[in-house]
């Protein structure tokens, strides 16, 4: 009997609402867009989106394709490997052999190489991306995925994805939800109607179909693909179980071609010709006829340089018809084969998990070989191995404990911090073998100090050094963070020489630098900025020559900025933080990069570029959200402080209950004095002024009291502020000497050099000494603070006009609207109308809407340049310049990068001036 002519899968019938739904996202690809397919086997989730891409292609649409499947579940970043492509990624797939690092740090590197294809692909035309079947993608392919689902609203392009409802592992629940809360259209294929089942009977028979033929074929319970295999099979005068229904698709073979096809399914939904061969222990040439046969029956087909079934049941079927013991054989079969052919360990992981059998010690102590091959590449398929060979053991708790060390570093590898500081305390307690006492120690004491938990880096790491086995550069380097956690405590004499003993004692780089830290902690503490700028110095300039992990991992560029920033050198220490980022963007060292992030944000707001620190802060958020690192707390003390400045209260308050969550929790003192500015600031805004006064003096006899001079400037200068507004100045009076004691100790840091005339001129009420700081404030780009101080003199100079409309005018290029009320207010109290000079707040829609960093964005993305260009043009981050765009797409009200692109050349009176702030804005109508 000849085989059934029509290889040709059944046509698209009764899925008109759910091709309208994917037409209508790919017709808008511009626009953006999610669409999740969903369903069981066979109900018609690749026919549907084979009509998409179809209908795309019609469209001249670019189309991105891909599928996960079942036997290469364990190959990290698979589908997206097949989706952008080996070579495209080969910079950030090559390194993994050598350098481990964290699962998130890659996922970040993997998702920008694949954004920056896109944005390369998107400046010609829209493009479709689909991938296929996440129910068996890896969990770092659903990582991938997450990131750059987040970035499909600024790109002209539609992300196209499809899964079973079962198995659905916890990591593709959070990836739909994910997709879900971004608006993704959810289109979901159930069985077909009657009346669908007769139009695809007639369209599989050629013929109107009998009652009888009816009432059989709702046996496929409105599966697509069941009715057309069970059709088949009726036609062949049969009509055993589905399954074996669809076993009949391979009546027409031989015995040997359905004895091959069998070992074809152990290699999964799609296979390699030579990998078959290697199986079946026959060379290729004898396989050929056999497969060509199934070719022309149509049970399998061509998928690239691949064989692939032409249905997942198909192969399902054929897999399920072998015995467990038979398949389980087979996998570990295969898995010998691929190892022996050199093929690496993540190809052969899934077959060394199916072919293991219980108790099995070959296959427990293969699962345990691999695990340890890939840890440090691999953290995430490691683990699963791990876990496998324990559930499998015959003792599965001395198993445990025999790879719970190995276990407990590939967690902490794969990011999973608590789960890994879990195992760390767990291997120790079991009395772990001595060769890895000292890493777990040094691990755990790490994951502690990483995640800000400065008390426990202190307990856990002084209980370690008293364990023999910590020794060597895993000693030093305990003994440095340890030192390290002191200086975040204000143990200033402790840290301090601990600090300078693993100076003396080690040669350790990583030891040495965190150290060295340490000791600039300590001292930017006891307001030595430029000490502290000048110790870290090296470190930096250390990493910047080697642009090795380990140098930036000590972060060198955190504190040399931050201590930058607090002696006036504005542009350098943004240079420096913006080195740092790069330098942990390249090596992927994701949990750094919310700081880097923060800190920027700080050099703007001091600048009074309110916009663009919210930019940087909006990407800290979204940066820490992904991994283990949470809320930060100077983050939402400056979002509380900007929202304070836009007179957005409500927001500040939200801002300021976070932060106080955080401080709760414990952890370093970073932005404490930021957040008593901020508190004390909504008290005052909100007519609680006398509260106000108490809460800020309060704070700062606390701070004085622990000598923590790096806070005192700020909090200083509001409590001087504030005691003389009271008409109470003696309760701000001390704050004039510390304030001088810190300026003395920074040398040429005009802003330090100011803060005590401030305070002296505000408690005494002496202008001149006012107008002295103002003339101090205006050389060092420190915008919102020099504002201030023009408001301050004014106010004890009689309301002096000029300098309240250089304060206004400040606040307004700032979008300060509250302090322009205020100096309003000042204004008309002296005569003046509003709005004599300066301009007018920004409207908060239309091309007048948007700010001087937006505009440059908007020019520079009208140059049709991608979002790694413009953030290379700009010295800013990739995730900023999102953030910028995002914001001028809703202020001018498009859709899509090109559309906004169009109507920046219509408009025309683009001018830029050097340091690319816009000097003349576009036609605004």
């Amino acid at each position: 009997m000849a085989p059934v002519a029509d290889p040709d899968p059944p046509p698209l019938v009764g899925r008109a609402a759910e091709l309208a739904a994917l037409e209508e996202l790919v017709r808008h690809a511009r626009r953006g867009g999610i669409g999740v397919v969903e369903g069981e086997a066979g109900i018609g989730k690749t026919r549907l989106l084979d009509a998409a891409v179809e209908f795309a292609r019609g469209r001249q649409v670019t189309v991105l394709r891909s599928k996960a499947e079942e036997l290469e579940a364990r190959r990290p970043f698979g589908p997206i490997v097949d989706l952008a492509g080996r070579d495209r990624l080969e910079s950030v797939l090559g390194p993994w052999h050598a350098a481990p690092g964290v699962a998130a740090e890659r996922e970040h590197l993997v998702a920008e190489k694949v954004l920056e294809m896109l944005d390369e692909l998107c400046r010609s035309k829209p493009v479709v991306v689909v991938v296929e079947d996440l129910h068996w993608a890896d969990p770092a392919t659903l990582g991938v995925l997450g990131r750059l689902a987040a970035r499909f609203d600024l790109l002209p392009a539609t992300l196209l994805v499809s899964a079973r409802p079962q198995p659905r592992p916890a990591e593709l629940d959070r990836l739909l939800a994910g997709l879900a809360g971004r608006r993704a259209v959810r289109v979901e294929p159930g069985p077909l109607d009657d009346a669908s089942v007769r139009t695809l009977l007639e369209a599989v028979l050629g013929a109107a179909p009998g009652e009888q033929l009816v009432r059989q074929a709702r046996r496929a319970a409105g599966n697509p693909l069941l009715l057309g295999e069970l059709v088949e099979t009726l036609h062949a005068g049969a009509a055993p179980s589905l399954s074996l229904s669809i076993l009949r698709r391979t009546r027409f073979l031989p015995p040997e071609a359905v004895e091959l096809l069998g070992l074809a399914a152990v290699l999964g939904a799609s296979f390699g010709a030579a990998d078959l061969a290697r199986l079946a222990g026959r060379p290729v040439s004898e396989l050929a006829p056999v497969l060509l046969a199934a070719l022309r029956a149509g049970i399998l087909g061509e998928r690239g340089d691949r064989l692939a079934f032409r249905h997942e049941l198909v192969r399902d079927a054929l897999y399920e018809d072998m015995p467990l013991s038979v398949r389980r054989g087979l996998h570990a079969q295969v898995a010998g084969a691929l190892r022996d052919a050199g093929e690496p360990v993540e190809h052969l992981a899934e077959h060394l998990l199916r072919g293991a059998e219980p108790g099995n010690r070959r296959a427990i102590d293969s699962l345990t070989a691999a695990a340890r091959d890939l840890s440090a590449r691999s953290p995430s398929v490691a683990i699963d191995l791990y876990q496998r060979s324990i559930a499998l053991a015959p003792d599965s708790q001395a198993q445990r404990t025999l790879v719970l060390p190995e276990l407990a570093v590939a967690l902490v590898a794969a990011g999973r911090l608590q789960d890994g500081e879990r195992a760390c305390r767990e291997a120790l307690a079991d009395d772990a073998d001595g060769d890895w006492v000292g890493r777990l120690l040094q691990q755990l004491v790490f994951v502690l100090l990483r995640r800000g938990r400065v008390a426990a880096t202190v307990g856990e790491g002084e209980a370690a050094l008293a364990i023999p086995e910590l020794a060597g550069f895993e000693r030093m380097r305990v003994r440095a963070s340890i030192s390290m956690a002191r200086a975040f405590l204000r143990d200033a004499e402790r840290a301090a020489r601990e600090a300078r003993s693993v100076l003396d004692e080690s040669d350790d780089e990583v030891a040495r630098g965190i150290a060295t830290n340490a000791l600039a902690v300590i001292a930017g503490a006891r307001g030595r900025f430029t000490e502290a700028a000048e110790l870290t110095a090296p470190g930096v300039q250390w990493a910047d020559r080697t642009r090795s992990r380990a140098a930036f991992d000590t972060r060198p560029h955190t504190i040399h900025g931050q201590m930058l920033l607090c002696i006036d050198r504005l542009d350098e220490a943004r240079a420096t933080i913006e080195r740092g980022r790069r330098g942990a963007e390249a090596l992927g060292i994701a949990d750094a990069l919310p700081l880097f992030s923060h800190q920027l944000a700080l050099v703007d707001f001091s600048r009074g570029r309110l916009d663009d620190a919210q930019a940087e802060l909006s990407a800290a958020v979204a940066l820490a959200e992904r991994t283990d690192l949470g809320r930060s707390l100077p983050a939402e003390a400056l979002r509380a402080l900007i929202a304070i400045h836009r007179d957005d209260l409500l927001a500040a308050e939200r801002h300021l209950a976070v932060a106080d969550e955080i401080a709760a929790a414990g952890g370093p003192p970073h932005g404490k004095e930021l957040m008593v500015l901020a508190r004390t600031e909504l008290l005052d805004a909100t007519g609680r002024r006398a509260e106000a006064l108490d809460h800020v003096a309060a704070a700062y006899e606390a701070i004085a009291a622990e000598r923590e001079l790096d806070l005192l400037p700020v909090v200083g200068l509001e409590l001087a502020r504030l005691a003389a507004a009271a008409g109470e100045p003696e309760r701000g009076r001390r704050a004039i000497a510390d304030l001088e004691e810190i300026a003395e100790r920074n040398p040429g840091a005009l802003s330090l050099v100011a803060c005590p005339l401030q305070a002296r001129g505000l408690l005494d009420g002496d202008p001149e000494a006012l107008l002295a700081a103002l003339e101090l404030l205006r050389d060092t780009g420190r915008e919102l603070e020099r504002a201030r101080a023009a408001e301050d003199a004014a106010a004890l100079a009689g309301g002096t006009r000029e300098l309240l409309e250089e304060a206004r005018e400040i606040y307004e290029r700032a979008g300060a609207t509250r302090d322009v009320a205020r100096v309003d207010a000042a204004l008309r109290a002296v005569g003046a109308r509003r709005g004599v000079s300066g301009r007018r707040n920004r409207p908060a829609s239309g091309w007048a809407a948007l700010t001087d960093t937006e505009l440059k964005v908007v020019r520079l993305v009208a140059e049709r340049l991608t979002n790694p260009e413009i953030a290379e043009r700009m010295f800013i981050s990739r995730r900023t310049v999102q953030t910028h765009v995002s914001h001028a797409l809703a202020k001018v009200g498009v859709s899509t990068r090109r559309e906004l692109a169009t109507e920046a050349d219509r408009r025309g009176g683009w001018q830029f001036r050097a340091d690319g702030v816009s000097a003349v804005r576009p036609r605004l109508s």
